[in-house]
């Protein structure tokens, strides 16, 4: 490797995940789906020396599904379901910003569940012509009870049933790595 220690990077205050790859460090970033394409700056820190090394971030199209809701209940939201939709939105954003160190991280994920895919990560959301946040997910279609495992060794975060996304298992593999 470059440097027998694992170097330390920072996106702004936020940590990154430093693996090893072919004999090199690589840094490991995600950045939010509606991040502006351009130039991207992180900070490394190797054997006590700080610099910066810039990235960029490069326009990326997604797919878009217009759906038509007869019940519209989930987009013109109550004011009661929008108090629950955004609380959950606010505890959902927490656990994105949690960080564990780990040595190793696994990154061989298996499909937690056979099915079909449902809708895929990016996919740009049209209900009833209201845009959406993007989807930040990958859905897999499976029988109602059927049993889901995780797609990699991990912790569990946070058990619920949220309004938008309905009973999901957030699971923290490491180094920020969460699925």
């Amino acid at each position: 490797l470059d440097s027998p220690d694992r170097p330390s990077a920072w996106l702004g205050d936020r940590p990154v995940w430093v693996a090893a790859e072919d004999g090199h460090w690589i840094a490991v970033v995600g950045v939010p789906l509606d991040t502006r394409a351009g130039r991207q700056t992180l900070r490394v820190r190797t054997n006590g020396a700080e610099r910066t090394t810039p990235f960029e971030i490069r326009e990326k199209h997604y797919a878009e599904q217009r759906i038509t809701l007869k019940d519209s209940s989930k987009v013109t939201l109550s004011p009661e379901d929008e108090a629950r939709a955004l609380a959950e939105i606010e505890r959902i954003q927490a656990l994105k910003k949690h960080w564990r160190p780990s040595a190793e991280t696994e990154t061989d994920f298996v499909k937690p569940v056979a099915g079909r895919l449902a809708s895929r990560f990016g996919l740009r959301r049209i209900f009833n012509g209201e845009p959406r946040a993007p989807h930040s997910g990958l859905d897999i279609a499976a029988r109602r009870g059927t049993p889901v495992g995780a797609p990699a060794a991990a912790i569990v975060l946070a058990v619920d049933d949220y309004f938008f996304n309905g009973k999901t298992v957030f699971l923290d593999h490491g180094n920020g790595l969460l699925s």
